[in-house]
């Protein structure tokens, strides 16, 4: 077991450096250093006892802990009888053996901080990055305080989160492909009148379940760049008591990315709606939508969001047959996807998008047309077509055509599947 391992091996350095430090005076420096970080893998190994049957997670670190320890004994042992030897011969003896001892302790440092620096993927472990069927984030997670970034790809639909993300004072960025449930600090968490759990070093919660938008959790992330959330939406979007969890995101100052995932399995995914302009956070640049069901009139909302220059309408995200937008709106938007969706009549101009560089379409197989004012815009650059209509593709040529026969100085690249 790595416990044991561990144990034995901290118990054999503790001997040399108190009472045989005379044979380690050469790497004294690198075996103390391995001491402490031993130590500290200690601590984890404790607090993970319960959980290594349970979690995958938890069951690969140990593995890795042992490795490392088995191999850290290994040098440690030969080093020692090497020196053992050394100082046993006899006057001439040493002197010839002595040629090759300072070659031997270079080697032996040499290696002893190979193993530190692995000591380091492990004791102060900053990126993690995990792939296969979890369910649950366990709680010694917690107990690996350098983390940084957590990435998790999960089969499962959903992930709670036992890790307790307020003790991990490093942690900049938390990815998961799952609706992850977290879990919000501790009631007596204010002491003096000040909250010593807010996490200034948070950039990324994506993606998190609409229940985890408390103001409780969101207040303690001022500093958040990017979040995602996937589950029922409704959740977030539904006013109780004049207020709703999205009132939660007004107060994200430096929110400039944001995902709305509708997950509604096993239903159906039913219409939605959008909260009014006031409500969204005030710096954002980028928006995705899916599954969300919105009839194009909401539209209007998206379009005077000041600062958007992203907006990526995913599969489902609207529905409707018609949209034409409306003007002075998108003044700033740079980039548009539109997915799967039954939009038929799409009317518009040049001024309705006039910084659109990107154009792409997926599954818009009912679509019948892109409107021809694109042609207009001097900043389109690149129009993608996926699996739609033949009517789509023969008016996005059209406005390839246009663009060359105005001698624009963006010559309009088109990218086509399947290619005719």
């Amino acid at each position: 077991m790595a416990d044991a391992a561990v144990e034995f091996l901290l118990l054999n350095l503790k001997q040399l450096l108190v009472y045989n430090a005379d044979l380690i005076s050469g790497v004294k420096e690198q075996v103390e250093s391995l001491y402490n970080e031993l130590s500290m893998l200690k601590a984890f190994l404790k607090d993970s006892t319960e959980k290594r049957s349970e979690y995958e997670i938890v069951k690969e670190l140990v593995r890795q802990i042992r490795v490392v320890v088995y191999e850290a004994e290994d040098v440690i042992d030969t080093f020692v009888v090497h020196t053992s030897l050394q100082k046993a011969r006899s006057g001439f003896s040493k002197v010839i053996h002595g040629i090759d001892y300072p070659g031997k302790l270079r080697i032996v440092a040499k290696e002893i901080r190979s193993i530190r620096k692995r000591m380091k993927e492990l004791v102060h472990l900053r990126y993690i990055a995990l792939h296969g069927d979890f369910e649950i984030l366990p709680a010694s997670i917690s107990y690996l305080w350098n983390l940084q970034t957590v990435i998790i790809e999960t089969t499962s639909r959903t992930l709670k989160v036992e890790a307790d993300i307020w003790k991990m004072l490093q942690l900049r960025h938390f990815f998961t492909n799952a609706s992850s449930r977290l879990r919000g600090p501790p009631t007596n968490a204010w002491k003096s009148g000040k909250d010593p759990l807010v996490r200034r070093n948070l950039q990324t919660l994506s993606t998190i379940s609409p229940e985890s938008c408390t103001e409780d959790i969101l207040a303690r992330t001022p500093n958040l760049k990017k979040l995602g959330v996937r589950g029922k939406l409704r959740t977030l979007m539904e006013e109780k008591g004049g207020s709703s969890l999205f009132d939660n995101l007004t107060k994200l100052d430096h929110l400039v990315t944001l995902k709305l995932l509708n997950d509604t399995f096993p239903d159906r995914p039913s219409s939605g709606s959008l909260p009014p302009l006031y409500k969204f956070p005030p710096n954002l640049k980028k928006l995705t939508l899916a599954d969300t069901l919105l009839d194009w009139e909401h539209m209007a909302i998206l379009g005077i969001l000041p600062k958007l220059e992203v907006l990526k309408l995913k599969d489902n995200a609207f529905k409707g047959e018609r949209w034409e937008p409306l003007d002075g709106g998108f003044r700033l938007l740079r980039f548009l996807q539109i997915g799967r969706t039954d939009l038929v009549h799409w009317k518009g101009s040049s001024h309705h998008f006039p910084r659109l560089h990107r154009l792409i379409l997926k599954h818009c197989e009912s679509l019948k047309a892109v409107p021809s004012g694109l042609g207009d815009v001097s900043a389109l650059q690149i129009i993608e077509v996926y699996h739609s209509s033949h009517t789509a593709v023969a008016s996005v040529k059209q406005i390839q055509t246009q663009k060359q026969q105005g001698l624009a100085i963006n010559q309009l690249k088109l990218l086509i599947y399947p290619p005719e």
